[in-house]
């Protein structure tokens, strides 16, 4: 399955998809369909919210240049949930104006030819270049979900919950480093919940410096893996089959290993 015409950068996004993969958590197929086919996977209805939500905030158009729409219901209104996130639209403006942060490029794409990133917010604050990323989330006071977004959860970043979502962080950082030549760049987190018009979180987000130096050295490890070993797997190696993900893949008609039903387990007493 191998494809010679271009490399592969290391975003923070991939990253953390490989992991899962050398974990066993994840199957490798839709990975390779996605990065090294250009294959888009259609969002689901809460994605596409999502995604509706950040063009709202930012003008940005998604990956492939489209314009994300709202979903509109038979009388010509909103659906509630794109109702509740407009009020959360609102809530983002005040919270830019609030805090005097002074956007200057929206949807920024940084120019490295390793590692990549594309951030949703360039701005000033303070006299000082920051990142801010948007979110939208209906698990905004959960602290145990992989996607949990409570404060407490990040009481332990090194846990496997907190540090899915610091990588990003931690990326975009290292980013700017390179790019910029700052070091640790102000990083923000702006989470709207999707689940109520008023909820939302703000996270400033600091690394230490020897945290760096290991982001630095795990993303040169990972781009040689992908570029030198990921993309020479068979498709059998790649493929890790799991009824909950086989039946939801969009790939799975071309896949001679999907599960159409789950695995028997035995127990032992």
């Amino acid at each position: 399955m191998k494809i010679d015409s271009k490399k592969i950068k290391v975003s923070q996004s991939l990253y953390k998809r490989i992991i899962k993969f050398l974990d066993k958590k994840e199957c490798g197929y839709p990975i390779y369909q996605n990065y090294y086919k250009g294959l888009e996977t259609i969002p689901s209805g809460v994605q596409a919210m999502g995604h509706w939500f950040e063009y709202k905030c930012t003008g940005q158009a998604d990956r492939n240049g489209n314009i994300p729409e709202a979903k509109i219901l038979k009388s010509g209104k909103l659906a509630v949930g794109y109702e509740r996130m407009l009020e959360q639209v609102e809530n983002f403006k005040k919270i830019i104006d609030f805090y005097e942060f002074d956007i200057t490029d929206t949807g920024y794409v940084f120019d490295n030819p390793y590692y990549g990133g594309i951030a949703d917010i360039i701005a000033n604050k303070d006299g000082k270049k920051c990142i801010i990323d948007i979110k939208s989330s209906g698990l905004i006071d959960n602290k145990w979900s992989e996607f949990g977004w409570h404060l407490e959860k990040f009481d332990t970043p090194d846990s496997d919950s907190a540090f899915n979502i610091l990588i990003q962080a931690i990326h975009y950082k290292y980013l700017a480093k390179l790019e910029w030549d700052i070091d640790d760049c102000p990083f923000y987190f702006m989470v709207f919940s999707t689940t109520n018009e008023v909820d939302c979180i703000i996270y400033e987000i600091e690394i230490d410096e020897q945290r760096m130096l290991q982001h630095e050295v795990d993303l040169q490890k990972m781009y040689v893996y992908l570029n030198k070993q990921f993309i020479n797997l068979e498709k059998k190696d790649l493929v890790i089959p799991n009824h909950k993900y086989c039946v939801k893949c969009p790939y799975k008609e071309d896949c001679e290993f999907k599960h159409d039903v789950p695995k028997i387990n035995k127990i032992y007493v």
